[in-house]
């Protein structure tokens, strides 16, 4: 009978932790993104789903390792479409080819701050231009100007995203927007 209590206790003790809800918090406390805004994060989404790359949902950390390591926004989204196809092929968690691809990263998401802070902290990068840090990562001739044409493709969507907001702002209404010169 005491086995059959405690069985009957722990079976409902543990539904009802199942029962909890899975956020203690409330979503209204967590902090929306910083990026959520920002042009180049609406470039770089729409060209990783343009490539139907499986790393879409890791725009937003392209973005936050540039800006942790001050490169240049476009560095390692380039990098990883030339090297990996924007994460299509690739081993170890290594969409960069790091180390001839011989580096293993726990996640994908480890290896882009790993090669961020490499690219921007690195002994063998630090205070080189793009073009300079490519001619390093890569000496073959033909590589630095395969990243830098898909770089200049980010640039071009930044551009028209940054053109789109600005659009939308004048259009809103909203004091300060253009839109209320019009009206007067």
């Amino acid at each position: 009978m005491r086995i059959l209590h405690r069985v009957i206790a722990r079976t409902l003790l543990i539904g009802g932790v199942l029962l909890l809800p899975a956020t203690v918090v409330p979503e209204a406390h967590i902090a929306p993104s910083r990026y959520a805004e920002d042009p180049r994060l609406t470039a770089l989404r729409q060209f990783l789903a343009e490539k139907e790359s499986p790393i879409e949902h890791l725009a937003e950390d392209f973005l936050i390792a540039a800006d942790r390591y001050d490169l240049d926004w476009r560095l390692l989204p380039s990098v990883a479409f030339v090297e990996s196809t924007a994460g299509k092929l690739y081993k170890n968690n290594n969409i960069f080819g790091w180390n001839n691809a011989n580096t293993k990263f726990a996640s994908v998401r480890d290896g882009i701050y790993h090669v961020g802070q490499r690219l921007g902290d690195g002994d063998l990068y630090r205070g080189k231009s793009m073009v300079e840090k490519l001619a390093v990562y890569n000496p073959y001739d033909h590589y630095a100007p395969a990243v830098l044409r898909v770089a200049d493709y980010l640039d071009r969507l930044e551009r028209e995203a940054r053109t789109r907001s600005a659009t939308v702002f004048a259009n809103s209404g909203l004091p300060g927007s253009g839109d209320m010169a019009h009206r007067n």
